[in-house]
């Protein structure tokens, strides 16, 4: 199995699904280019929670009450990651140690789980550890799915 394509019992939906929040996310991020990502969301509904690692709910917050503010985030967010002195590819640890879980389509709508489990070893720097899911819900529009919303970093118990 290459871990750069969606698995390949996947439908054409799955694949679709699985590009965006993986190949796409992954690629751009590990890049700094949010014009690669831009047009896998819609701006209009977009909106996404924080879940802290945390159980505890009350704790989570609303992070993200529109696709700007998101973006401004993940541009510092990547920014600070590619100034980093990795001792492995980051991308290929990205693919390696995350999946997506679940996906769920029900009619126009979908419900992913993304599981990361794994660690970014970095060199003069402490290990990055990836240890959470992350809830992604997509909009399909016409022959295409768009993210409208996700909840981050929730703990996997």
């Amino acid at each position: 199995m290459n871990i750069y394509n969606a698995p390949n019992t996947y439908n054409e939906d799955e694949i679709k699904i699985w590009n965006i929040l993986m190949y796409n996310d992954f690629n751009a991020f590990c890049k700094g280019n949010w014009e690669m990502v831009h047009n896998d969301f819609e701006e209009k509904e977009f909106y996404a929670i924080q879940g802290s690692k945390t159980n505890y709910k009350l704790d989570w917050t609303l992070q993200y009450d529109s696709l700007a503010a998101y973006k401004e985030d993940w541009l510092h967010q990547s920014r600070d990651f590619l100034k980093l002195d990795f001792l492995c590819d980051p991308l290929k640890v990205l693919f390696e140690s995350t999946k997506l879980s679940k996906i769920k389509i029900q009619g126009d709508l979908a419900l992913v789980h993304k599981e990361f489990n794994g660690t970014f070893e970095v060199k003069g720097a402490e290990t990055i550890v990836l240890d959470w899911i992350s809830l992604f819900t997509l909009r399909k529009y016409d022959t295409d799915w768009k993210i409208i919303s996700f909840v981050g970093y929730l703990p996997k118990q």
